[in-house]
């Protein structure tokens, strides 16, 4: 009954093997879905926790369907959110990472990342001063099937007043 009800809702999908991945461009995660009070226990990257987090609650909001998080009002964000529906291995789950220029008084280095769990899915460190706007686009297909409830953890630091954008959480068939 859940493969008709799956392979029905994907009519323009092919099926791989056993799968049949979603259509294109099918939303996987919500802007509002995201909360900063994830636990530390799903940092990716406990080592780079300062020892006293600094955030104020209107660091990171919803703009245009896009999770959007002031790093000049907050020192470390960590932000989830669950899968509301698996992640199955014969699809790709696709996001977008923006940033404006990456300003700061001293020579620093700004470190995005994402993960499913505690697997790291995407990650970048880039250099700051960067005065070119950055666009990094995420894809990512698993192994082996997620299961919902896993959480989507985003991780980032910097230093400086810089602003950061998560949007585009889709999925689709993996290539």
């Amino acid at each position: 009954m859940l493969a008709a009800s799956w392979a029905s809702a994907c009519d323009d999908a092919t099926t791989v093997g056993q799968c049949t991945p979603r259509a294109a461009n099918t939303e996987l995660g919500e802007a509002s879905a995201w909360t900063t009070a994830a636990e530390a226990g799903l940092d990716p990257f406990p080592g780079h926790r300062p020892e006293a987090i600094q955030c104020s609650p209107s660091a990171a909001y919803v703009e245009d369907a896009a999770f959007e998080v002031d790093m000049g009002l907050c020192n470390y964000m960590l932000a989830a959110q669950v899968l509301t529906e698996p992640l199955r291995a014969c699809e790709e789950l696709t996001a977008t990472v923006a940033h404006f220029r990456l300003l700061a008084d001293e020579p620093a280095e700004a470190h995005v990342a994402l993960a499913l769990g505690h697997e790291v899915i995407w990650e970048r460190s880039i250099p700051i001063p960067t005065f070119d706007a950055g666009v990094y686009t995420l894809a990512f297909s698993p192994d082996e099937d997620i299961p919902a409830g896993t959480p989507l953890v985003l991780h980032l630091h910097n230093h400086g007043a810089n602003t950061w954008y998560l949007t585009n959480i889709r999925v689709g068939p993996a290539p």
